[in-house]
């Protein structure tokens, strides 16, 4: 293939995505690398500096640089992501893809969690409950400032209610489940780990292992768990 036909590929391949809608994903590389930066606390001006001394060549990315990339008027080259990724401590994949599984090579016991749902939004809030709470806060910093970012600090206080909106008629059902009246005031991993250990409370299901429970799901369920049980 040619340059020239190379270049003509791309170009088809970006109207495509633009003619569904859909973006692409280096689209939200600057909205990304500034999510990164600040979740730590780093200045565009120290990051700049930070990438020089990791830059064998001691170029590193310039600030003025880094502000074209994180406002959208310019991307990084493969240096440029290289040098970034090294300095922010952050995947190339996750850069560019926004997510560690790029091109659909995730397990495909993940799919369901991943799904653009109120079902799957749920999994991955109480997922991240039961973290550690260095990893916990990583994350939550990470999600906070790219949520801020996309709706402002209106909407986003707004979506924080619809949240206590969603959760007010589960802790009712699950009060009379677990037989707990505190159990709005008690700590997350406390109320998990009572729920996580009740018979029959949930179930065997293909998420989150590499099981498999038949075309239809009902079995015969074949394959190994995904995840050793934890030492405590």
């Amino acid at each position: 293939m040619t340059k020239k036909e190379k270049q003509v590929e791309d170009k088809s391949t970006h109207t495509q995505f633009r003619e569904t809608g859909q973006d692409l994903p280096e689209d939200g590389i600057g909205s990304r690398l500034r999510a990164a930066r600040e979740m730590r606390g780093w200045s565009q001006s120290y990051v700049s500096d930070m990438s020089k001394e990791l830059d064998i060549g001691r170029k590193g990315v310039h600030r003025t640089v880094l502000v074209g990339y994180e406002a959208g008027h310019s991307r990084p080259g493969a240096r440029e992501i290289r040098i970034l990724c090294e300095t922010l401590s952050i995947t190339p994949n996750w850069l560019i893809y926004g997510s560690e599984f790029a091109g659909g090579s995730e397990h495909k016991a993940m799919e369901a969690a991943r799904k653009n749902g109120l079902y799957s939004a749920m999994r991955m809030a109480l997922a991240i409950a039961v973290l550690k709470p260095h990893e916990r806060n990583a994350f939550q910093s990470l999600v906070l400032s790219m949520a801020g970012r996309e709706l402002g600090d209106r909407k986003l206080s707004r979506l924080f209610m619809i949240a206590v909106a969603f959760a007010n008629p589960g802790f009712e059902q699950l009060k009379e489940t677990i037989g707990d009246d505190e159990l709005m005031s008690r700590d997350i991993h406390e109320v998990l780990e009572k729920m996580l250990e009740m018979e029959g409370f949930g179930g065997d299901v293909q998420w989150g292992n590499n099981l498999d429970f038949g075309e239809k799901g009902t079995g015969p369920i074949t394959g190994e768990w995904l995840y050793p049980e934890p030492k405590k």
